[in-house]
């Protein structure tokens, strides 16, 4: 595998999966959870050898959602924009939930 993929070498993001590459192992090695992929990608099924998938650029955590959170409260909460937050999650969500979310770069 690739080493973390940079921004000036790689503007777009994009990752051609190789023969052998595990698609989780993948994401970590990108400092990116596979969920924020998934969503991006819109992905049904992990990508085969061959095939590309584009990786978020920036950082990313996961948070699961707890009774009394809704999509507006967590964006407020998290200091993300609204379509941000639907982007990688859509607009209706529910306890239980894992949702992924930007973390600004401070530094």
């Amino acid at each position: 595998m690739e080493p973390r993929l940079e921004e000036e070498k790689n503007p777009l993001g994009l990752y051609r999966m190789k023969q052998g590459d595990v698609f989780e192992e993948v994401c970590a090695q990108c400092g990116v959870p596979a969920l924020a992929v998934i969503r991006l990608n819109r992905l049904k099924r992990p990508p085969e050898a061959g095939e590309f998938f584009c990786l978020p650029q920036g950082r990313y955590s996961v948070h699961t959602v707890t009774a009394g959170e809704t999509a507006d409260s967590l964006c407020r909460t998290f200091g993300v924009s609204e379509n941000a937050f639907a982007e990688l999650n859509g607009k209706e969500i529910f306890v239980g939930q894992t949702v992924v979310l930007p973390c600004e770069n401070k530094g």
